[in-house]
C-alpha cells in the first residue's frame, strides 16, 4: 500500500500548481495563522516545502509552528519572494490589494483551501438536506442510545441518530477487554458514552485541542495530537484497536489517509466507522471539508464495489485520482468483511 505522502500527492487538488509556484520562488511566506493556515502548513510539510516566514494582517498570536508572526505592515519583500494565502475568500479579497501595492501582485498563490466557511453547526445539526425519521428495525437497539442521550452526544437520536445502528454492530464487544479509539473529542460527551458502554475497554480519544485533556478518566485516555500527521496515525495503529471511530476534522484528506493507514491496524473482526461523510456532498460544500480531489465517500463507494463484486475495479468509471489508488483500494477491500452505509456514516467490519 502507498505511503501517506504518496496518497496525499494523488488526492491534493492543486498539488502541481502549488509545487510550481513554490519552486518558482526563492522564499515562500505563509499569509495567515489560523485554521486555514494549519491546513496549508500540513500540506507544505507533506511536500517537504520549507517556509521562510509567516505574516498576518494583525499578529494576534506571537508564534506559528516556531515562526514569529510578522504583521504585514512591517514586511519588506524581496525579488523572488512568493506568498501563499491561507484564509477565507472574504479575507483574500481584502489582502490582495495590499500585496499588490507592495509589488507582490504576481507572486501570490491561493493555496486551494481558501473558501468561506459558515458555522459548522448549521450543516451538521440535521437542518441541511432531507429530514429523516428514525426507522423501526433498529428500535430495539436502545442501550447505547440511552447512554448517548445521558451524556448528550450529538451521535444520539436528536441529532445524527447513529447509535441504534452502531449498537447493532458493536454490542458483541460490550464486555470484552479491547481498545477503542475515537478521533475527535470536542466536549467529551461521546468519549464518556464509549467508556460507559464498554466498561472493560481502554478508550482513547485523540484531539488537537489541549482543553480535551480534561475529559480523560476511569477507562478513558486523551491524547493531544494532530491527526493530519502520519506520526499520529502510526501511534494509533500501534495500539491495534478493535474499534475506531473517525469523528475528527471531516476534511476529506484526513478521512481518506486515516482509513488507509488505520483500517489495516484493526484487530481481526474489528469495526471502523467514518462519521459525517455527508460532508462529501455538494450541500455541505461551504464547510470547506473538500480539501482533496476525491471525497471520502468517493473512496468508500469504490471499496464497496470491490467488496460486493470481488472483482477488480472498473477503471473506465473512475476519476484519474482513484485510478492511481486502484491497487490500494483493492488491497484494503480484501480485508473488509462488510461495509454498510447509513445516513452520514459508513461502517466497515474487518475480516
Amino acid at each position: 500500500m502507498k505511503s501517506s505522502k504518496e496518497i496525499f500527492e494523488i488526492i491534493y487538488p492543486v498539488r502541481q500548481e502549488l509545487l510550481d509556484f513554490c519552486h518558482a520562488h526563492k522564499r515562500i511566506f505563509l499569509y495567515g495563522a489560523g485554521e486555514w493556515a494549519e491546513r496549508v502548513y500540513a500540506y507544505l510539510e507533506h511536500e517537504g516545502i520549507t517556509l521562510s516566514g509567516v505574516v498576518a494582517t494583525v499578529a494576534q498570536e506571537s508564534k506559528f509552528h516556531g515562526f514569529s508572526i510578522m504583521p504585514i505592515a512591517k514586511m519588506s519583500f524581496e525579488e523572488g519572494d512568493g506568498v501563499l494565502l491561507a484564509m477565507k475568500d472574504s479575507y483574500c479579497r481584502e489582502v490582495l490589494p495590499v500585496l499588490e501595492k507592495m509589488g507582490m501582485g504576481q507572486d501570490v498563490f491561493c493555496a486551494g483551501t481558501t473558501r468561506s466557511v459558515p458555522n459548522a453547526a448549521d450543516y451538521l445539526d440535521g437542518t441541511t438536506g432531507m429530514t429523516l425519521k428514525s426507522g423501526k428495525y433498529f428500535a430495539s437497539f436502545d442501550e447505547l442510545e440511552k447512554i448517548g442521550a445521558e451524556t448528550k452526544t450529538d451521535k444520539a437520536e436528536v441529532h445524527h441518530d447513529y447509535l441504534r445502528k452502531y449498537e447493532f454492530f458493536l454490542q458483541t464487544f460490550r464486555e470484552r477487554k479491547m481498545i477503542l479509539v475515537e478521533m475527535g473529542v470536542l466536549k467529551g460527551s461521546s468519549l464518556s458514552m464509549w467508556g460507559k458502554y464498554f466498561p472493560q475497554a481502554e478508550v482513547y480519544g485523540i484531539d488537537i485541542d489541549p482543553a480535551c485533556k480534561q475529559y480523560q478518566g476511569e477507562n478513558r485516555t486523551v491524547w493531544i495530537r494532530d491527526l493530519s500527521l502520519d506520526t499520529t496515525l502510526q501511534e494509533i495503529a500501534e495500539l491495534h484497536p478493535t474499534i475506531i471511530v473517525d469523528d475528527a476534522s471531516h476534511y476529506w484528506s484526513h478521512q481518506i489517509l486515516a482509513l488507509f493507514r488505520l483500517f489495516p491496524a484493526l484487530t481481526a473482526g474489528g469495526v471502523y466507522i467514518v462519521e459525517d461523510i455527508e460532508t462529501s456532498f455538494s450541500a455541505y460544500a461551504g464547510m470547506g471539508c473538500d480539501d482533496a480531489a476525491v471525497s471520502a465517500y468517493d473512496v468508500l463507494k469504490v471499496v464497496a464495489e470491490v467488496v460486493t463484486s470481488r472483482e477488480h475495479l472498473r477503471e473506465t468509471d473512475l476519476s484519474p485520482q482513484l485510478k492511481k489508488l486502484c491497487n490500494d483500494i483493492e488491497e484494503l477491500a480484501a480485508e473488509v468483511d462488510l461495509i454498510s452505509f447509513i445516513h452520514g456514516s459508513c461502517i466497515l467490519v474487518k475480516r
